[in-house]
């Protein structure tokens, strides 16, 4: 039987990465039983312990879905309130929402109704700060559109439960970073604007809009978009993060949707191929991040939000969906260090594709 390599010689080049990844099978609704054997089931469980225990978060959730679609799932440890964490238990994915929101975007132009290329003051006349920039620009993030935390800021930690109108979001960011198209600068603000660029096309909010076209299909019934009336967020959290970062999904789900997206059951080739483009230079493409996690690269994103800290990964077909119940986690750690002499939990994961 092939086994999967996660070792430095056996590391892919980018372009072959995603070749790969194109080429996976489509997966559509839930996965299928998969009984791991009792030994290595004991030590994936051992390993995610040691993980959780040296990462510093109270608590850690995983899933693994494999290139056949099989799936497992653990979890070790308590939330930040002493309750277990389970591995039913959704959590914020942060910045894993923008995943969801780039689909959403590329779907858009899949069908004729955004034009990438476009001036996005053709979509959002009224709004200042984007000027000059492209729809193409905010999904990859060299539109210099500077990002919304910081100005942000004091409302956020100062009066958590407001809720913020766009114009309070945007209105205060302050002067671009650099000209549109000249550089490469992470900015939530991009795809904040891109969460009003969807509901300006179809007239639907964007939860609606996620929900017809992806979570529902999928199956994905505790993936969402919080809203200022969520409790798991502060109001002014989830409506100045919106569309940038303020989801919330179960880590198997979660894997799944990587499974799906990345598998090439979402998008078009064309747009999965562009989604996955690192051509420029910059480890962001439009809507995913190359991620490098020790001696190993994997096609993804990092979530950071309020007190979890998610990555959504893939390497040679199989997705992991990891989460931690602490800001900043160091979930690249947890996956890649083995503790005590035993295995890693990507290594264990490799036997497990294997």
């Amino acid at each position: 039987m092939r086994k999967l390599c996660f070792d430095a010689p056996c590391r892919l080049l980018v372009a072959a990465l995603i070749a790969a990844i194109v080429a996976v099978p489509s997966f559509l609704g839930p996965t299928p039983a998969f009984a791991v054997d009792v030994d290595l089931e004991s030590q994936l469980r051992e390993a995610l312990r040691d993980a959780q225990a040296n990462s510093g978060a109270p608590g850690m959730s995983i899933s693994v879905v494999t290139a056949d679609g099989r799936q497992w799932s653990g979890a070790a440890g308590r939330h930040t309130d002493g309750r277990l964490v389970m591995i039913d238990d959704p959590l914020m994915i942060g910045s894993v929402t923008k995943t969801f929101t780039a689909a959403i975007v590329l779907a858009l132009v899949d069908e004729g109704r955004i034009q990438l290329d476009a001036p996005t003051a053709a979509y959002l006349p009224n709004v200042a700060l984007v000027r000059g920039t492209t729809v193409r620009q905010l999904l990859n993030h060299t539109s210099g559109i500077a990002d919304l935390y910081r100005p942000a800021k004091e409302v956020l930690h100062g009066a958590p439960g407001a809720t913020l109108s766009s114009n309070a979001v945007l209105h205060p960011i302050g002067p671009a970073y650099f000209a549109p198209g000249t550089g490469y600068a992470y900015s939530n603000t991009n795809y904040y604007l891109l969460g009003l660029i969807i509901e300006v096309v179809t007239g639907r909010s964007f939860g609606e809009e996620l929900q017809a076209r992806f979570t529902g299909p999928l199956g994905l019934e505790h993936t969402r978009l919080l809203t200022a009336a969520d409790p798991q967020l502060p109001a002014a959290w989830s409506t100045a993060f919106w569309t940038s970062g303020a989801m919330v999904s179960r880590p198997s789900e979660l894997a799944r949707w990587g499974h799906a997206l990345y598998g090439g059951a979402v998008l078009s080739g064309p747009s999965l191929r562009r989604m996955l483009d690192f051509r420029s230079g910059h480890l962001y493409g439009e809507g995913a991040q190359l991620l490098r996690i020790g001696d190993h690269r994997f096609v993804g994103h990092s979530g950071l939000l309020y007190e979890t800290t998610t990555y959504l990964v893939r390497l040679a077909g199989v997705t992991v969906a990891i989460a931690g119940t602490a800001p900043h986690t160091d979930l690249g750690a947890a996956l890649t260090e083995g503790y005590s002499g035993r295995p890693s939990l990507l290594e264990l994961i490799g036997r497990l594709a294997g």
